[in-house]
């Protein structure tokens, strides 16, 4: 704990002194294999900071493998950690009672009760995360209901309802409780995904049709410290590129007074990857405003952090991404980071 306080004290200095590689290292979020901290990524994390992990069911167990794994990960890393989980309940779950941990219900049923009830589940659900050491939750999503036929959000259960001020009145709820243990939330799928009938995880997904202008409300209203960007088309917002690729999208957030960080949805979707070169991605994401890029390393292959940096850098050196954005986004994740505890 005092090394953790230690580090934190002292982030922006140490984040002052770092090398290009080292300050685009710290612009992902990777997925791993295996319930225990590959070798290599320990020494990784040993000599550069990264912006985090992100853990699925296949890398937990048990309530002690979990606790095990993620104080492991921050012994190793020089510099505090996002360590992200997507913790919604229902369907979307990775702590649940078939590894030990407890069964949360799933938005639309939250949506049905009152108030304290919901607040229980959700204190209950932050206490956990906390307990077990993860410190970014990756929920809620504040999509509207839009599309009955929707396989993805709304047939899973995964949102609070059809109309803003019920998904805002759960989500802000969602939010405290997660806030009151230390849990960073992260609102998605921005700019709404309740419309859409594809899925994004499969292939191109145009929302254009149905799409309500009522979606982008509980992103814009509720106060959060991340918002994870979709990649859906939408025609109304870009004739050229899906959410997360567009910067007239996702500059919506920062004309309304988003000061938080914008992470992607996983750019390993086939939404982003069959359609456009990796390195081609990259320098998209960033341009647009993204500061954080999520890489689940788990829809294709595994990406190693050493690639992704060295594309990343190639796309600095060719002008094709500034060093100012990359500083821009260092500064907020900076910032955000300070807050762990």
């Amino acid at each position: 704990m005092k090394k953790a306080f230690l580090i934190i004290l002292f982030l922006p200095h140490l984040l002052f002194s770092l090398t290009l590689e080292d300050k685009i290292s710290n612009l992902f979020i990777i997925g791993f294999e295996g319930k225990r901290v590959p070798a290599k990524l320990c020494s990784y994390l040993k000599v550069h900071p990264l912006g985090g992990v992100i853990l699925f069911s296949k890398n937990i167990s048990s309530p002690w493998q979990l606790k095990r794994l993620t104080t492991h990960l921050q012994t190793c890393s020089k510099y505090p950690l996002f360590i992200a989980i997507d913790e919604e309940g229902g369907a979307v779950q990775r702590l649940s009672s078939k590894n030990g941990f407890f069964d949360t219900p799933s938005a639309k049923k939250i949506a049905s009760m009152k108030e304290k009830s919901a607040r229980y589940y959700y204190h209950k659900m932050a206490k956990i995360l906390k307990e077990e050491g993860i410190n970014l939750n990756l929920a809620p999503s504040v999509d509207l209901s839009i599309n009955p036929k929707n396989r993805v959000i709304v047939k899973r259960g995964r949102s609070f309802g059809k109309s803003p001020k019920i998904v805002e009145k759960y989500a802000s709820i969602f939010i405290k409780e997660m806030k009151k243990e230390g849990v960073i939330a992260c609102l998605k799928h921005f700019p709404g995904h309740g419309s859409s009938l594809g899925d994004s995880h499969k292939g191109f997904v145009d929302v254009s049709r149905l799409w309500k202008k009522r979606e982008l409300e509980p992103f814009l209203n509720l106060k959060a410290d991340m918002i994870m960007s979709a990649h859906i088309f939408n025609s109304h917002l870009d004739p050229l590129y899906p959410a997360t690729l567009s910067k007239k999208t996702l500059s919506i957030l920062r004309k309304n007074g988003f000061a938080g960080l914008i992470i992607s949805d996983d750019m390993q979707m086939r939404a982003i990857s069959s359609n456009y070169s990796q390195k081609k991605a990259l320098a998209l994401a960033l341009n647009a405003g993204v500061d954080i890029l999520l890489i689940g390393n788990q829809l294709s292959k595994p990406q190693s952090i050493y690639d992704l940096v060295r594309e990343v850098k190639e796309l600095v050196s060719a002008n094709l991404v500034s060093k100012e954005r990359i500083n821009e986004a260092n500064d907020m994740i900076v910032r955000l980071k300070s807050l762990l505890r």
